[in-house]
């Protein structure tokens, strides 16, 4: 799933108290397809068929936009719709509708990009449109309503506050990489003393005036360089501004990893030294757990038959998408005469922070936690072994996908 597919939505409310309804009772649903400054609507309340849904689609007449504004959420609310159904790929566009709307006891379902797509094709709807959208998302639900898996789950307030809180930090090393890439390329024919190989904070504290240094001013009086523009500076401030801000970003999340729902897993994750970024990332990712689990509350394994042995093995489905979610599970692609291919699916800001972990935990050879406690030196002898056998980047892929298959059962053994 998108990455920001899962970045809800609803910093006031707690929208897990509102669950997709498992009934097949008579009921308004408003599929709504975000624009910006409006959704574009269709109301229905039973199942059209596909014929039926192509004459709605071209007739156009029951179709209404609202516009985001006290009157349109007014307008909204006065049809009493029982269910508003979005797609969660526009979450800055659907925040306001998904958080007025639930306040005030409309139920929100979110139906998955791709499914809405596919559901939207197989209505045979010529055209990808805002009418088309919300057409099918309506569909989707009158169809799918019985079957919460089929819908994207809606993360409590404080998971949902955690999730944003690292998408915002994602966007701030976004923005800092250029800057920090062009400031050090100006330095090369600037002050080509430092040039190229600056780490110091307090060299770009100094140069966008913010600090004062004895040792840089003495560089700057004698450097063979052309010298520091405003230009520069103005960049360095820049650039120390989005350091402000990632701190208060970390610090946030920080807070909220405090919360109790969340101490079983952080014991979990302490145990491996992860750190308190990368744990509220992981954990803002795939929480809660239950998520992939059945509806027992037990792992979900399916029995498969192999095509080619007639053997029949055990699928841990829970598992896979535990990886996949956290985005150590490639996804194999095949057709035709073509050879089979992998290609990374999955969170990208969870493979980092676990490359960041591999890497300071294991790969550094002064690192001092690699053999702290048992569990770290079962992982650090499976580095070892990967490292020997396999080119590094194979090594790296494969050791992250077996120490998220350790803390998956971990998890699940905390429960």
């Amino acid at each position: 799933m998108l990455e920001r597919e899962h970045a809800i939505l609803t910093p006031l409310i707690n929208l897990v108290n509102v669950p997709i309804q498992l009934n097949m009772i008579t009921r308004k649903v408003i599929g709504a397809d975000a624009c910006k400054g409006r959704l574009v609507c269709i109301a229905l309340d039973s199942l059209p068929s596909r014929a039926r849904a192509g004459e709605i689609y071209r007739d156009k007449s029951d179709y209404f936009d609202v516009d985001v504004s006290a009157a349109g959420l007014k307008y909204l609310l006065s049809l009493k719709p029982d269910v508003l159904v979005l797609e969660p790929t526009g979450v800055n566009y659907i925040k306001f509708w998904v958080t007025k709307c639930a306040e005030y006891g409309v139920e929100i379902a979110l139906v998955g990009h791709k499914q809405s797509n596919r559901y939207r094709e197989n209505l045979s709807l010529p055209d990808k449109d805002d009418e088309a959208d919300a057409l099918a998302l309506a569909c989707y639900y009158l169809e799918h309503q019985s079957d919460p898996l089929q819908f994207a789950r809606i993360r409590d307030d404080v998971t949902s506050r955690l999730r944003d809180a690292a998408l915002r930090l994602k966007h701030i090393d976004r923005i800092q990489s250029p800057l920090l890439n062009r400031l050090q390329q100006d330095l090369a024919w600037a002050m080509p003393e430092v040039g190229g190989s600056v780490h110091a904070v307090l060299f770009w504290r100094w140069l966008a005036e913010y600090s004062k240094s004895a040792r840089y001013d003495l560089l700057l009086s004698t450097t063979c360089g052309l010298g520091i523009t405003q230009n520069m500076r103005a960049m360095a401030k820049l650039l120390v501004d989005l350091w402000r801000q990632k701190a208060i970003v970390e610090s946030e999340m920080v807070d909220l990893l405090k919360h109790s729902q969340f101490d079983r897993d952080r014991a979990v994750m302490e145990k491996y030294y992860l750190p308190k970024i990368a744990q509220a990332i992981i954990i803002s990712q795939y929480y809660p757990l239950t998520n992939f689990l059945g509806e027992d509350g037990n792992e979900i394994m399916q029995i498969s038959r192999s095509r080619r042995t007639g053997t029949h093995t055990k699928k841990p489905v829970s598992l896979r998408r535990f990886r996949k979610t956290l985005g150590v599970a490639p996804v194999r692609e095949a057709s035709g005469k073509s050879p089979t291919k992998t290609k990374k699916a999955g969170s990208r800001i969870c493979r980092i922070q676990l490359w960041l972990w591999l890497f300071g935990a294991f790969e550094r050879k002064k690192s001092k936690i690699k053999t702290a406690t048992s569990a770290m030196q079962d992982l650090n002898d499976l580095w070892l072994s990967l490292h020997a056998e396999k080119h590094i980047k194979v090594a790296r892929s494969t050791f992250c996908s077996k120490f998220v298959e350790r803390l998956f059962y971990d998890l699940l053994a905390a429960r």
